[in-house]
Parts: C-alpha cells; structure tokens; sequence
C-alpha cells in the first residue's frame, strides 16, 4: 500500500527550490511501499505529492521569514522611537518627513503634528541665521562644523541642541537629510555653574540675595573686604552694610532696579570694624523666564584707598597750582622791577653818554682851540723833515686822544659792541687761535671767521690802523 500521509520536516531552512524537491523526494520515499513496478499514473501521483509537499515547505519557510521580518521591524521601531536622541529627516524644503517619539516627547508636540512642519519654526530668533546657513551649506555639500543651536519647545520653552548629520540620501534627485538633535541643555547649564564658580572666586566681593533681598551666599572676597563672615551674613539683609546715608539714596537705587535691572555707581559701606568702606558697587536683578525677578547680585570693589590717593594727588595739585600761581605773580613782579631798572638804567646811560659826548666836545674843543692852532704853525714854521714827521704823529696821537676821551677801554666794555658769534671769534683770537682753529671749532667757514674779524676791527675802530687785533684784544683789562 501507498502512505496517504507524508511527513515533513518543517524545522529544516531551505533557500534554494531544488532543495525543497529533493527534501520532499527523500521524505515520500521514506513511507512509499517497495514495489517491483511503478506505474504512470503512480509516478504522476508521485510527482504531485511532491510538489505539494515543496508548496508546503516553502509556505512554511516563508510564514517563518515574515514573522522574522515582523520581530525585526518592531525591534527597530522599538529602537528608533524609544531612543534616548531625537531622529528626524528633513526634505530638501526643510520640511519634517518623518520624526521619532523622543523627539516628539522633546518638542512636546504631537508626533502627527511634527510631520510636514517646518524644522526652522523651533530655532530660535537668535540662530535663525545659523541654522539657514547650515542647511544651505549642507545642500551644497560643503563640509561645515555641525552647529549647536538654541531650540524652542511647542511652549516656548528654549533649550540647547547639538545637531548630528547623518546622511544625505538622493533619490531621483530628490534630497532626504537625516538628522540626530541631542539635548546638551543639562551640559550648557553645567558650564555655566562652572564659569560661575570661577566669576564667583574673584577679587570682587560677591553676595546674592533673593527676591526678598534676604541674602543667600557670598564669595570670599566678601569676607575679606568687609570682614565679616559667611555664617554672618546669611539669611540678612544687606542693610547692615549701609553707612547711614540718606534713605532718598537707597530708594533711587531699588528704582533704578525695578526700571533698568541694574544700577552702578560709587556707595559709602560700613565694615565689621565699624570703618568706612568707599565702594564701586554693581547691582543686577535676575529673572526667569517669565520675567519675574528672583535673586539680585550685587559686586564691589573697594576704592577707599584709590579715592584717598585721588584726593591727596588732586590736593597736591591744587597746592601746586597756587605755588605756580603765586611763582607767576612774583615773576611778573620781578618782571616790572626789571623793567623799571631797566628803564633808570637806560636813563642814566644815556645821561652818561650825553655826558661823555659833552666832555669829548669841550675836550676837542679845547685841544683845537689852544694846542691844534699851534702844532700848524710850528709845521709851517719849520722846515725840518723829522720834525714835520715828529709833528704828525702828535696830531694823530692828539686825535685819537680826543677820540676816546670818556670811552672806559674793558675787555666787557669793548663785547657789549659785539654779536654774540663775534664775541666767540675776539675770545679765541685773544687766546692766539689762528683762523683755521678757529672756523673749526665754531663749525664755520674760514671766509666767515675773515669776515667777524673786519666787523670787529670795524666796531673798535681799528680800520685803516697799523693795530694788530691779537695785540688790542690782549691788552684790554679784564
């Protein structure tokens, strides 16, 4: 008898069709009965007993690849939706085409309502800019840093993004960019505490205040100027700190907070000690996002010992602007004296030179009234050459004596007929410089020193007179 039953073994993976025929030829061979001769239409049952154990083979093998297929898919949407980064992809317009939960939880948007929104609506004001820059520069395929912006949830809520680049894909031209947005807003906020502390340990005092301006802490510098303490402090008012200035000071700078968020400018502060404290103070109010304050952060510095050195350097001029004041007004005085002197000086020079011009005239007079007339006569008179000669020389001497009768014949009388370079020139020929010594020490020519010399001879009225200026000038009286 022939079995009318078949056993597969549907366990066995099979991916080649002749393998699931020879499969079923084995397993019907298996249960068929030994007989001597096999008929057509056995071998024709055959065959479809075959073929319907292969449909049955790979029916099963495919319902196994489905459910494969199936686990796969659903591990992956498991994967992508439940992410701990939010994944989209974005068309060549920059339109959301496809978005994972995570990122739909990030926005705090329906998943459907992500999907054909444009990316750039959730940047914010301030990186519009960038993020078109980054989107056209990708298009373009220009490798560029990937940017971290500053992104917005459904709400308005900002938070801080570093964008990831994928892949761009191009199908029949058309552009699909996948992008990775992972939230860095915990790490932005960790830098900021970080740059904090270090703005916080500075040389400036420090202290922040609630809302209620109940102070909260204080850096060291705090405590260094104003000496006291932390545990001092906390849970105060800073009102301790106030050196009893007039409450209209105070009131004016709460206003200027409340209007501006900030108020600066010089204060007078009291210390532990009781000393005063010149302070630069800076005053910020701190609000969150709705705009309601709640801390202010006030930092000083303390100016005591720069407006004490201001003041003692402002004093230091003031005296001196007097004692210049008071050099200028002497100064001037003297001045008037001088000029006073100058002008009696002046008077009685020309007094004196009146005088001396009067003697020389009566002198002159005299010589050519009682001795000329009769040094005349007596050349006429005698016929002697020597005489004659000898008679000459006594009218020159005699003119030359009348020439310088009340002239005072000084080394300093002679200078003050002279210019200043003339005066070097007679200094250095009294001393016996020759001419070439000389124009090599005043830096000029041998022409020009040739040249002071015949205005010297000029002004000592020495021209056309056998005197040598070496032997005039060294015989004047110092």
């Amino acid at each position: 008898m022939k079995p009318d039953k078949y056993i597969i073994n549907m366990d066995t993976k099979f991916s080649d069709p002749d393998l699931f025929r020879a499969e079923a030829e084995l397993q019907l061979l298996s249960t068929a009965e030994t007989e001597p001769v096999i008929l057509k239409y056995e071998q024709l049952l055959f065959e479809l007993r075959v073929h319907q154990t292969e449909l049955e083979m790979q029916n099963h093998e495919l319902r196994r690849t489905q459910v494969a297929l199936e686990e796969s898919s659903a591990r992956y949407l498991d994967l992508y939706d439940l992410a701990p980064v939010a994944y989209f992809t974005l068309s060549e317009n920059a339109l959301i085409t496809e978005a994972n939960l995570t990122m739909a939880t990030l926005f705090g948007v329906e998943r459907n309502k992500l999907i054909n929104s444009r990316f750039a609506r959730y940047v914010m004001p301030e990186d519009s800019d960038a993020w078109y820059r980054f989107f056209r520069q990708v298009k373009q395929g220009v490798a560029i840093k990937i940017p971290e912006l500053t992104l917005h949830k459904a709400d308005g809520t900002p938070f801080y993004a570093h964008l990831e680049c994928l892949c761009v894909e191009k199908d029949n031209e058309t552009m699909r960019l996948r992008l990775v947005i992972i939230d860095i807003t915990e790490r932005k906020l960790e830098e900021a505490l970080r740059i904090a502390a270090l703005a916080f340990d500075t040389h400036n005092g420090i202290i922040i205040t609630d809302a209620h301006k109940v102070i909260l802490c204080a850096n060291q510098a705090f405590s260094y100027i104003t000496g006291f303490n932390f545990e001092e402090i906390v849970g105060k008012y800073p009102s301790f700190l106030q050196s009893g200035l007039d409450d209209d000071f105070y009131k004016t700078i709460w206003t200027s907070l409340e209007q501006a968020g900030e108020w600066q400018g010089e204060i007078w502060g009291k210390g532990k000690a009781g000393q005063s404290l010149l302070l630069w103070l800076t005053i910020n109010s701190v609000a969150d996002t709705s705009g309601l304050i709640t801390h202010y952060v006030g930092s000083f510095t303390d100016i005591t010992e720069l407006k004490l050195a201001e003041q003692a350097l402002l004093d230091s001029a003031q005296r001196l602007e007097k004692k210049i004041i008071s050099t200028q007004s002497e100064l001037k005085k003297n001045t008037e004296e001088s000029q006073e002197l100058n002008i009696t000086l002046n008077t009685l020079l020309r007094r004196q030179q009146s005088d001396r011009n009067e003697l020389q005239s009566a002198f002159s007079n005299q010589i050519r009234g009682s001795i000329s007339p009769f040094l005349e006569k007596l050349k006429n008179v005698s016929g002697d050459t020597n005489k004659t000669f000898l008679i000459n020389i006594l009218q020159n001497n005699i003119a030359e004596l009348i020439n310088s009768t009340g002239e005072v014949n000084t080394l300093a009388s002679i200078y003050q007929l002279l210019t200043p370079v003339e005066i070097q020139v007679a200094s250095m020929i009294r001393l016996g410089y020759p001419t070439k010594k000389i124009a090599q020490s005043l830096l000029i020519s041998l022409g020009t020193v040739n040249i002071h010399r015949k205005h010297i001879r000029k002004k000592l009225r020495l021209n056309g007179k056998p005197i040598n200026l070496f032997s005039y000038l060294l015989a004047l009286t110092e």
